[in-house]
């Protein structure tokens, strides 16, 4: 089995930040706002504190509407593999 990946905080923060930009979304803020997410888990990914869930990240990408490469993008800057990249992972072992 592969070594587990790391949190990429930078580009976890660069990705996040211009999803949310072309989004229209001013700030952290006001998506969590509008959405009715907790903040502290978005702020606190996003200022590199801790590493989001992927939960989180299914939350985050389906309300930012993200394609199916961004999705994997943010995956993988936080250090998770997609629900897609599990299942191949398990086809092949």
């Amino acid at each position: 089995m592969a070594r587990p990946k790391k949190f990429n905080p930078s580009r976890f923060r660069d990705l996040m930040s211009r999803k949310l930009k072309e989004r229209g979304y001013r700030s952290v803020n006001n998506f969590v706002t509008v959405h009715g997410f907790v903040r502290n888990a978005l702020a606190r990914a996003m200022a590199g504190m801790t590493r989001p869930s992927p939960e989180n990240l299914d939350r985050w990408c389906e309300a930012l509407e993200c394609t199916p490469q961004e999705k994997k993008d943010l995956y993988h800057s936080a250090g998770h593999m997609t629900q897609e990249e599990l299942n191949e992972e398990q086809l092949v072992a």
